[in-house]
């Protein structure tokens, strides 16, 4: 009686991961490949590539999920600031950088002086960006200023 004991559990639980789907089969592709991540990754490639347009839309995609790590996500915002100031949309872009500005701490002040200081300065507030500028340059005094 004990041998079937144990032949009953094991059917048992054979039967329960059977019944919940666990098994060796390979994950069915569903078609969606978009991921936040994935987003991120093509935004800044396009940024590289100075493809503005289409990288502002990446990291859009990227940033509105909010599932990025601390420091991409700050990173893709600053990239998507920029990239709006050179499609025309500085003003959406310091209204991004001033969200960035509220996290209680700034993983890389200098890149995001730099930006505020050009979104700023093609938005036509020169004061800002001369500000801004001078804050990257407590942050590094061999910052440069961003060149598209």
């Amino acid at each position: 009686m004990m041998r079937n004991s144990k032949l009953d559990i094991t059917l048992w639980q054979l039967v329960i991961l059977v019944l919940c789907g666990c098994s060796n089969s390979p994950p069915q592709n569903t078609g969606d490949v978009s991921s936040p991540a994935a987003a991120y990754g093509e935004g800044l490639d396009l940024f590289g590539k100075k493809n503005y347009s289409l990288a502002k839309d990446k990291l859009l995609e990227a940033t509105n999920a909010k599932t990025l790590r601390s420091d991409l996500q700050e990173e893709a915002l600053v990239k998507l600031a920029l990239s709006q100031a050179m499609t025309g949309e500085a003003n959406t872009g310091v209204v991004v950088l001033a969200e960035v500005e509220k996290q209680p701490f700034i993983e890389n002040p200098g890149q995001f002086y730099i930006a505020k200081s050009f979104v700023l300065g093609k938005s036509g507030d020169r004061a800002g960006a001369t500000t801004a500028m001078g804050q990257a340059r407590r942050v590094n005094p061999r910052i440069r200023p961003f060149v598209p």
